[in-house]
């Protein structure tokens, strides 16, 4: 059963004012990121479709109330999605990914080995780009097609 969680003025007044020189440096900075990852899985001999997805303002909102974390160190409001063909595709990303940037070994979920209880899979990961933690999902055009 799902939570459901009241948003009051302040917390939504925060997550959808933010400043847009920030967010424009945050849509700049993932569009260079995306240009990288697709070179470097190009590289590796993988066939991908990598793109940027905006997040969706309640999971943002969750995750501040749900880890007690203030709005500052939350994760930027734009995560990085890889589509590959097959599943072995998926894990060849997540190894060419970790190759490449470091990771935050507790931020690595395999929805694929172990799908949620909804269906849901895909492989979900944090790499760290410098001083900057981005998380990246990797799944299957089927994947997606399923999820939405």
């Amino acid at each position: 059963m799902r939570k459901s969680m009241k948003v009051d003025a302040t917390d939504s007044d925060h997550l959808t004012n933010t400043p847009p020189d920030k967010l424009h440096e945050s849509k700049a900075y993932t569009h260079r990121l995306v240009e990288i990852i697709d070179q470097e899985l190009y590289r590796c001999g993988i066939q991908v479709c990598v793109h940027a997805r905006a997040k969706h303002i309640y999971n943002t909102y969750r995750t501040i109330h749900q880890k007690s974390s203030p709005f500052e160190v939350i994760l930027d409001p734009i995560g990085i999605r890889v589509l590959v063909q097959t599943d072995a595709d998926c894990y060849r990303v997540l190894g060419a990914l970790h190759n490449k940037w470091d990771h935050i070994s507790d931020r690595l979920k395999d929805f694929i080995g172990l799908s949620k209880a909804n269906g849901y899979r895909s492989l979900d990961t944090t790499i760290r780009d410098g001083r900057r933690r981005v998380e990246i999902q990797i799944l299957t055009f089927e994947m997606r097609e399923l999820a939405e």
